[in-house]
């Protein structure tokens, strides 16, 4: 299987710098919690937790905002589960498979996304469209009374 790279601090930085954006302390910090915690593909709250806890005076507006920069430019991207805004560092094609107890982990296996899209080539056939992305809520567990 094929891993899912995330970008470094440094990484982030050095992008911002190449589109004119300053890496000012606050956009540091963001950045530094949204790294520490990406792997698990933090909700927006979770990473004003993080920064609030190294900068007790970080307004939530201040984190939002450079949330919403980073996404802007493709460095990042964020996507609705269970009524939050996570991030997710994973920018290219993949799946965010969702476990039980809501841990949402990277799978970037090269076969699985061709099979996504054929998927997408069927829609695309059905609707006349083909979906930007794709969103499944597929439950994958037995619920309890299922044979």
């Amino acid at each position: 299987m094929e891993e899912c790279r995330r970008p470094r601090v440094e990484e982030i930085l050095a992008r911002l710098r190449e589109k004119g954006y300053k890496t000012t302390y606050t956009r540091i910090e963001v950045i530094r919690a949204i790294v520490e915690l990406g792997e698990k593909h933090p909700s927006l709250t979770e990473v004003y937790e993080r920064v609030k806890k190294r900068v007790p005076t970080m307004s939530s507006t201040t984190v939002y905002n450079t949330v919403k920069l980073l996404e802007s430019l493709g460095i990042i991207v964020l996507f609705d589960h269970n009524g939050d805004k996570h991030v997710d560092l994973v920018t290219r094609p993949h799946i965010n498979l969702v476990y039980p107890g809501g841990e949402i982990r990277d799978f970037c296996d090269p076969e699985a996304l061709e099979k996504l899209e054929e998927l997408a080539g069927i829609i695309e056939e059905k609707l006349g469209e083909k979906p930007a992305n794709i969103l499944v809520s597929a439950r994958m567990e037995k619920r309890p009374g299922e044979g």
